[in-house]
């Protein structure tokens, strides 16, 4: 529980809690990968679920991370803007730039592409993982 507080209150401190952007329209420009993962906010147990990570040429990305039929995390960006919601805590936080450094949902698609300096990725055979100096983790595996 401490986690989600954690999670909540970092990206109220980065922005504002306001409606999610709209879906962007999804052409052939994306790229979409979908897979498992298991998340750890902290060292210990972790959460496994469906994720599905959708990029564009531009940088704009879809995040979604999702125990059916619960999802826990959606993530977004779109140009300079982002927003992040916990549809299961009912919570929406958006702002501009690259997003609170302690949202990994905001961060994967940079961290996937070894662009983002908070989340270092390392992958293995099984698939890849990403974590922070603090413990956090999210490890896992798209399907080809």
């Amino acid at each position: 529980m401490r986690w989600r507080v954690e999670i909540v209150a970092a990206a109220a401190l980065a922005g504002c809690a306001t409606a999610p952007l709209p879906a962007p329209e999804m052409s052939a420009d994306w790229k979409i990968l979908q897979g498992q993962a298991v998340w750890k906010p902290k060292i210990g147990d972790g959460i496994a679920g469906e994720l599905l990570v959708a990029t564009n040429s531009t940088g704009d990305f879809v995040v979604e991370f999702a125990k059916p039929p619960i999802t826990i995390a959606h993530a977004q960006r779109t140009g300079e803007r982002w927003s992040v919601q916990f549809p299961a805590q009912q919570k929406s936080y958006s702002g501009r730039g690259n997003g609170p450094a302690r949202v990994i949902w905001l961060h994967l698609p940079p961290a996937l592409a070894g662009r983002d300096k908070e989340w270092r990725m390392t992958t293995n055979s099984n698939g890849w993982r990403i974590g922070n100096r603090r413990g956090e983790t999210l490890e896992g595996f798209f399907a080809p």
